[in-house]
């Protein structure tokens, strides 16, 4: 164990054996990581303040889009003034692909953009950042040009896709080492940021559609991220690391069955989690309520979401982090069971409250992942 003094207190520090994640003993650890190889630098409530900002804006600009394309994607495949050809937009699940694509990009895309920052001169996270917000605000104007369901994928998905990723990864992975004591309740609020981001973005999108359509309201998208994620990017803090951590895959890690298990419920959370939000504000005009009815259940599924992920990182703070995920991982399941046997009318509403709001644990898989990164 380490101590780094600073003006308030002294924060202990636990060391990792990067090689293969496990904790040990100071006096079991390789040389090469022993106590005192990885420091972190002095910190403020300042910067702390600062770095809860940016990243919580981060996550609502970034994921905040994907969780509110279900929006997009019913106004595609049913609009009678949709920017696609009729062809194209009866092809439900390549418009539907748009949407997944951005979305898995924004995640997938850690595994280049985080050897990525260990290699960059200077603030990195800052540099890579800034490339990926106007990459964004690229991905919208192209996007509001577009005339094909290919160009859409391109544009929307794609591009999108790769900016969100060096927005998303170079300010996330770094949040967690600017906290010690509460880091749950913090990575929390942080990620609550994706559920406001849909909370705001569904409803407004609506609204927007609705009044000056798809392009205009794609091309004032460009310009909306361009003022929010430029300024978050150029304030995007580095890490708090004194030295530089191995980018190399670590085979004996990868070959670990903690590691698989752990993968593969990462790939089955994130699946479970996007595609009720991509298609929920459709479901709900097959089974006849209104375009404006779905875009309502989506934002409200986003705020009882992001009420969930706070609660739920101040949970691990409480009780610690595997007891909430087992917490959070049977609520889901029943909830989603209530989802199969509910389908309509008010009963459908209450339960999709409850299928994704009670999905807030995944802001405590985040976080472990962020801070293991």
């Amino acid at each position: 164990m380490a101590s780094i003094r600073l003006p308030e207190a002294s924060i202990p520090l636990q060391h990792r054996d990067l090689r293969d994640q496990s904790y040990r003993p100071a006096d079991e650890m390789p040389p090469e990581y022993a106590a005192g190889q990885y420091e972190f630098a002095p910190t403020t409530r300042k910067r702390q303040v600062t770095v809860l900002i940016c990243s919580f804006l981060a996550v609502a600009m970034t994921i905040g889009p994907n969780f509110s394309y279900g929006v997009f994607q019913d106004y595609y495949v049913t609009s009678s003034d949709s920017i696609l050809p009729p062809l194209d937009a009866k092809n439900r699940a390549a418009v539907a692909l748009v949407g997944t694509l951005g979305a898995g990009l924004t995640w997938s895309g850690s595994i280049v953009i985080n050897p990525l920052m260990s290699r960059v001169k200077g603030n990195a996270n800052q540099k890579i950042a800034t490339i990926g917000c106007c990459l964004m605000s690229a991905s919208y104007a192209l996007a509001g040009s577009s005339q094909r369901l290919w160009q859409l994928l391109l544009t929307q998905g794609l591009l999108y896709g790769m900016g969100s990723s060096m927005v998303y990864f170079p300010i996330l992975s770094v949040a967690p080492e600017y906290f010690d004591r509460r880091r749950g309740a913090a990575m929390g609020f942080i990620l609550s940021g994706a559920s406001i981001g849909g909370l705001i973005l569904s409803p407004l999108v609506r609204a927007l559609l609705d009044i000056i359509g798809a392009r205009w309201t794609l091309r004032a998208m460009a310009l909306a991220n361009l003022m929010i994620t430029l300024p978050v990017a150029i304030s995007a803090p580095p890490s708090r690391s004194m030295t530089r951590r191995p980018t190399l895959v670590n085979i004996r890690l990868a070959k670990k069955p903690a590691f698989i298990l752990q993968s593969l419920a990462a790939l089955l959370q994130a699946s479970g989690n996007f595609v009720p939000m991509a298609f929920l504000p459709e479901f709900s005009t097959v089974i006849g309520y209104s375009m404006s009815f779905g875009a309502t259940l989506l934002a409200v599924n986003n705020g009882v979401n992001a009420v969930s992920r706070v609660l739920m990182g101040v949970t691990a703070d409480k009780l610690g982090r595997q007891n909430t995920l087992v917490i959070g991982v049977l609520g889901s399941a029943a909830s989603g069971y209530r989802n199969l046997i509910w389908y309509d009318g008010a009963l459908l509403f209450a339960s999709s409250l409850c299928v994704l709001g009670v999905r807030g644990f995944d802001a405590l898989e985040k976080r472990e992942w962020a801070w293991r990164a």
